[in-house]
């Protein structure tokens, strides 16, 4: 394998100075406050920030605020207070919450106005340099969509449960019909390569870790194979601060390979979103059920780290970068296959120790044993936690995140995406759950 390696680090966001925004519409241009009230409500039931809980409140709060004439009273400090739940004394600079979240506020924004948006007479828009909502009407409207914004949180939910239920149990095989409406930037189904080509089928395979199940039974015998918590293991404090432990019951236990972490099904969701939008139909099974060679020959999205994933480790040994626990950091990391010093990313966590900002690797292979001679594509989508899965696909669906990774590469005189190529990504983590797109760390391409 030889590595052609000028990844970069790119700009997240950071340093913004926030400032008042010059201009604006005049009174004749303004929508009504009736007018704007009903676009925040139609950008907040979007498809696009369903499950986006921060941009949600972040978004609310700064409209509410403009709504109420207080717009000019918005800064990163408010913000990160009344609307993301920081303390009143947290720093700025050492705290770039809402600088990300309004940089990614800006992206949903502008990827749910070019497709389920579309429609919308009345937009709402965070104008760069400062937190000043502008709603505004569009240039142009065209015929609006109905069925896919208003039925997106459904369908989120309905794939998420299903994941949830079905892959801990047993093989699932499912094919999604697509809807009459699937349009998408053009540079999804580029990225996507092979995948998104009609009657591709890909086969999307996950794996998870090991799992120790703890549940709370009444005194008296306990089913095969469940255990007492031995002493070591006493989490029953901590149990009845988050779940009911009823009179007379204690916490037993129990190994299972069944659960999907929630990033992964997150990460699923999106991705059976973005196939469906491209036209595609794809399958979907737990890895533990299939063999590896059922996997060549396929279009492949892989979920899985090589700790715990037997494709994933086969298929990562050839390429720059892998996912694994490093000890000069004590932390799990995105490093060198090779050991090179300067070629480690470690995700940042707060003084607790909870992760503040997971790590995505997203790995681009050309599969084998294609049988008619199309070419086909894998996919492999690795974390140092499951929230960095989640914002790796989150960045693979993002039109706005791709054409910044086209630019880069065609800054290095590459037309396209390559065959072959991997890209770190970084994402924030809010209260344990990653709610945004991956911000773009590093990038590498290789011949495999």
């Amino acid at each position: 394998m030889a590595s052609d390696d000028r990844s970069g680090v790119g700009a997240t966001g950071n340093g913004v100075v926030p400032r008042e925004p010059e201009g604006g519409p005049g009174p004749a241009e303004s929508p009504s406050a009736e007018e704007k009230r009903a676009a925040l409500e139609q950008v907040l039931k979007s498809a696009h920030f369903e499950r986006a809980d921060q941009l949600r409140s972040f978004l609310r709060y700064v409209c509410d605020m403009e709504l109420a004439g207080r717009g000019p009273e918005l800064n990163e400090h408010l913000i990160g207070v009344e609307a993301l739940g920081r303390p009143p004394g947290y720093s700025t600079t050492d705290d770039s919450s809402v600088r990300r979240c309004a940089h990614t506020l800006r992206l949903k924004l502008e990827e749910a106005y070019s497709s389920d948006l579309a429609g919308a007479r009345v937009r709402i828009e965070l104008p760069r340099g400062g937190y000043q909502p502008r709603f505004h009407f569009a240039e142009t409207a065209a015929p609006a969509k109905t069925g896919r914004a208003a039925t997106g949180f459904g369908l989120a939910w309905l794939l998420a449960a299903f994941a949830l239920g079905a892959l801990a149990g047993a093989s699932v095989l499912w094919f999604w019909p697509r809807p009459k409406d699937a349009k998408l930037d053009p540079i999804v189904a580029e990225a996507w390569g092979p995948m998104a080509r009609p009657g591709a089928k890909p086969l999307i395979c996950l794996s998870a870790p090991p799992h120790y199940g703890i549940l709370a039974y009444p005194e008296g015998p306990l089913p095969p194979k469940v255990v007492p918590l031995p002493d070591a293991l006493d989490v029953t404090s901590w149990w009845i601060r988050h779940y009911p432990l009823p009179p007379g019951h204690r916490l037993a236990t129990h190994i299972t390979s069944g659960p999907i972490r929630l990033g992964e099904v997150f990460g699923l969701v999106s991705a059976l979103r973005t196939l469906d939008r491209l036209g595609v139909e794809a399958e979907v099974v737990a890895e533990k059920y299939v063999m590896l060679p059922a996997l060549r020959g396929r279009n492949l999205l892989l979920f899985g780290n090589p700790e715990y994933s037997h494709a994933t480790a086969k298929l990562l040994e050839r390429v720059p970068w892998t996912v694994a626990y490093d000890v000069s950091y004590r932390d799990r990391v995105v490093r060198s296959n090779a050991g090179a010093a300067d070629r480690v990313f470690t995700p940042t966590r707060d003084e607790q120790g909870a992760v503040t900002g997971a790590l995505g690797l997203i790995t681009v292979l050309p599969s084998e044993g294609a049988s008619d001679g199309a070419p086909l594509g894998t996919v492999i989508i690795s974390c140092t936690s499951a929230a960095g899965c989640q914002a790796a696909v989150e960045f693979l669906s993002s039109p706005s995140s791709l054409k910044d990774l086209r630019a880069r590469l065609g800054d290095q005189g590459r037309a396209g995406f390559p065959p072959a190529y991997q890209v770190v990504i970084q994402s924030p983590v809010f209260q344990s759950a990653q709610v945004t797109p991956g911000n773009y760390v590093a990038h590498v391409v290789f011949r495999p």
